[in-house]
C-alpha cells in the first residue's frame, strides 16, 4: 500500500498571525535553534536569556577561545540551566552542548597590507602557494591555501572554488612542490580566510587532524553531547570520519553547512550518514539556499513515503520501530509515547517519519538534552523513584507523558495514542507496541487564596 508523504501547505496559511503556530501541523514541527558561543565574557544572564528564549542547542567554537575559556563557558550553561530549572519548577533544562571539529576545511591567507578585499578580473593568472610564509602577503597575484598536500591534490585543469564559488579558478600548472598556475575563470572579491574548494582533485590530507582529535577528547572529559564536523562535500568522507570518531565517542555528529554545489549534488548521502544537517551562512551561499532546502525536503518526503513500503526489517528492533509508525499513521494517532534510555529508538522513528509527536519519557539528563534537539520530539524528565516491577513502572512512565500532553492540549479525550516499550528491563529493544484511547481530560486549574470556595 501506498503511504504518502505528509504534505504541508503553505498556500492559504497567514503567517502574520501568531496563532497559525498553535495549529497542527505547526505546532510540533518547528525547527530545533541552534546558538554558537565564541565570546568568553558572555555573561551567565545571557546565557540564561538565550536558554529560556528556547534555544535547544549551544555550540562552543574551538579555534576561538582558549581551553580554560571552554571551561567556563559549559560552566555558565550549567549553572544557567539549574537556574532555570528552579525558577520553573522542572527537573532539568533540556538544551544540548556541542563542539566543533575543523577537519580538513580548507581557507586562503589574509591580504597584504590588512586590505578588506582584492578584486581578481576574469582571465588574470594566480599562483596558489601553501607555504606558510606567505600566510600575511596574498595579493591578486599570489594567494595562500592552507592544505600542505595543494600541489599534489590538485591535478591539471581542476577547479578550484574559492568563497562558495565567489571566485572560481583552473589550475594550468605545478610549478613546484609549494605552488602551481591557475587562470582566473570567474571574477570577484577574495576577503580574508576565504574557504577553498577543489573539484576534481585527489584527497591526502587527513580527514581528521591532531587538534581534532583533542576536541573529541575535550568532548569526552566535559560530556559534550554533540560533535558538529565541518566538512561536507562528500559523503564517504562522513563516513570515514563517522567511523574514526565513533570508536573513541558515542554522541551524534552534525555536519555543518553545504558549502558548494558539490556538496549539494551529495546531499542524499550526506543525510543519510550524518545525524543531522546544519546549514550556516558562513558556508553556504545565499544561492544554494533554496535548491538545497527545497532537495532535502524532497528527499525527506521520498524516504516518509517509501520506507515502509520497500524497506525490509533486518532485525526486530527495526521491524517494531516500522510497525510503530506504520500503525500511529493509519489509526491517525496523535502521539507516540516512548519510555527511553539512550533515545535512539526515537531517531528511528524520526527516520521513518510518523505523522504525530513522539513522546519521550527518560531519567537521564544526557538523553532529555539530546532528543531536545530533534525535530517534532518532546523530551520529558522522569524523577520519581523507580519501582521494582517494570510493568509498573513502564504504566507510570506512560501515564505521566499522558497527562503532560492532556495539560498542553495535545492530546484529547479519546483521542488514539501509541506506546512502544520494552516487554522487560532485560529486553534489547522496544518490543512492545500499544494502542490506547485518552480516557482522561484536562484538568482545570482554580487558583484560591483565603478565601473560602462557593
Amino acid at each position: 500500500m501506498e503511504n504518502p508523504a505528509e504534505s504541508v501547505s503553505f498556500r492559504d496559511v497567514d503567517f502574520s498571525k501568531t496563532e497559525v503556530i498553535f495549529r497542527s501541523p505547526f505546532e510540533h514541527r518547528r525547527s530545533p535553534i541552534f546558538v554558537t558561543l565564541s565570546n568568553p565574557n558572555t555573561t551567565l544572564v545571557d546565557i540564561q536569556k538565550l536558554m529560556e528564549a528556547g534555544i535547544n542547542l549551544i555550540r562552543f567554537k574551538m579555534s576561538h577561545i582558549t581551553k580554560e575559556d571552554k571551561i567556563q563557558l559549559l560552566a555558565k550553561v550549567d549553572k544557567a540551566a539549574k537556574m532555570l530549572s528552579q525558577k520553573h519548577g522542572t527537573s532539568d533544562w533540556p538544551v544540548a552542548t556541542a563542539v566543533e571539529l575543523k577537519t580538513c576545511i580548507m581557507k586562503t591567507g589574509i591580504l597584504q597590507n590588512q586590505q578588506e578585499y582584492l578584486h581578481l578580473k576574469e582571465g588574470t593568472t594566480v599562483t596558489l602557494t601553501c607555504d606558510v610564509e606567505d600566510y600575511n602577503a596574498c595579493t591578486n597575484q599570489y594567494i595562500f591555501v592552507d592544505n600542505p598536500y595543494l600541489t599534489t591534490d590538485v591535478n591539471v585543469e581542476a577547479e578550484i572554488s574559492i568563497d562558495q564559488d565567489e571566485i572560481i579558478l583552473q589550475c594550468k600548472m605545478v610549478l613546484n612542490e609549494k605552488s602551481m598556475k591557475c587562470i582566473v575563470t570567474k571574477s570577484g572579491k577574495l576577503g580574508n580566510l576565504c574557504q577553498v574548494c577543489i573539484r576534481g582533485g585527489q584527497h591526502t590530507q587527513p580527514y581528521v587532524t591532531q587538534k581534532d582529535l583533542r576536541i573529541v577528547q575535550f568532548a569526552m572529559e566535559y560530556q559534550v553531547d554533540m560533535i558538529i564536523v565541518n566538512y561536507s562535500r562528500h559523503a564517504d568522507s562522513i563516513k570515514k570520519i563517522k567511523e574514526f570518531i565513533g570508536c573513541k565517542i558515542k554522541k551524534p555528529i552534525i555536519i555543518a553547512g553545504i558549502c558548494t554545489r558539490e556538496g549539494l549534488e551529495n546531499i542524499d548521502g550526506l543525510i543519510r550518514e550524518s545525524d543531522g544537517i546544519m546549514l550556516s551562512r558562513e558556508y553556504l551561499a545565499y544561492e544554494l539556499t533554496g535548491a538545497l532546502s527545497y532537495k532535502m525536503n524532497q528527499i525527506q518526503k521520498f524516504v516518509g513515503a517509501k520506507c515502509l513500503k520497500l524497506k525490509i526489517p533486518t532485525n526486530a528492533a527495526e521491524a517494531a520501530a516500522l510497525a510503530c509508525v506504520a500503525l500511529a499513521n493509519h489509526t491517525n494517532a496523535g502521539a507516540i509515547i516512548l519510555p527511553t534510555v539512550s533515545g535512539r529508538t526515537a531517531k528511528s522513528l524520526l527516520w521513518i517519519r510518523p505523522n504525530c509527536v513522539v513522546i519521550t519519557v527518560s531519567n537521564k539528563t544526557s538523553t532529555i538534552r539530546l532528543l531536545s534537539t530533534y525535530r517534532c520530539v518532546v523530551s520529558l524528565m522522569y524523577n520519581d523513584t523507580p519501582h521494582t516491577n517494570w510493568s509498573i513502572e513502564m504504566e507510570r512512565r506512560t501515564n505521566f507523558a499522558l497527562e503532560h500532553a492532556v495539560k498542553k492540549g495535545w492530546l484529547r479525550f479519546k483521542d488514539i495514542y501509541i506506546i512502544l516499550q520494552k516487554y522487560s528491563d532485560v529486553s534489547s529493544f522496544c518490543d512492545v507496541i500499544k494502542v490506547s484511547s485518552v480516557n482522561i481530560y484536562k484538568k482545570t486549574m482554580v487558583e484560591c487564596d483565603d478565601y473560602e470556595a462557593i
